[in-house]
Formats: structure tokens, C-alpha cells, sequence
């Protein structure tokens, strides 16, 4: 995502990782720097990828947040996806916990 000639915002889109959703697309990383949240840019970047998934044949998306991102969570849960009850623990230094959330268009 660029505003005025500069990035920022970065948006990764693709084909599920996970087994049981291989015929998902996914949206592996959004970021927005945070000087840009709560003006649209974040729901441009969302309606692109979903766009996107779409016309690459993506009936279902998933994507993986952070539970203890709840402005994440409350964003995506805006735009339709909803918590499928799916968690996955990765620890980078610490124990972090993902939640799955999946939107059918």
C-alpha cells in the first residue's frame, strides 16, 4: 500500500497453508504503519486481497492473528471473518497464540 510516493502498508496473499483448508486462499501478512489505521487504508488493503482470492477461484479465506491483537481481531470480525475455534501455539521468544478466522464469500 503506498500514500504519496511512500510504503505504508504491506498485504501477502496466497493459497492456504493449512491441510484442512487447501482450497482456501489466505492472507498471510497485513500490515499498515499505524499513523495510517482508522482512515481506510486498511479496508482498501482488505477488499484488494479479497478481490484477488477471489478472482484466483477462492471461495473461502482464512487468515492467522494474534489473540492478544484485539484491534486485529475487531477489524477482520468487520470485515466478515469470523474465530472458527482453530488455535495454533508458535514460540518466538515467547509462547504466542494464533487464532484462525475464516470468511466464505
Amino acid at each position: 500500500m503506498e500514500h504519496n510516493g511512500n510504503i505504508i502498508g504491506r498485504l501477502v496473499k496466497n493459497k492456504s497453508r493449512d491441510e484442512d483448508k487447501a482450497d482456501a486462499g489466505e492472507i498471510s501478512a497485513m500490515y499498515l504503519l499505524s499513523e495510517y489505521w482508522d482512515k481506510g487504508y486498511g479496508r482498501e488493503m482488505m477488499d484488494f486481497s479479497l478481490s484477488e482470492l477471489k478472482r484466483m477461484g477462492h471461495n473461502e479465506v482464512i487468515l492467522w492473528v494474534l489473540e492478544a491483537n484485539s484491534r486485529a481481531r475487531l477489524f477482520y470480525e468487520k470485515c466478515g471473518f469470523t474465530f472458527d475455534g482453530t488455535l495454533k501455539e508458535i514460540n518466538i521468544d515467547n509462547l504466542h497464540t494464533h487464532m484462525r478466522y475464516v470468511l466464505n464469500m
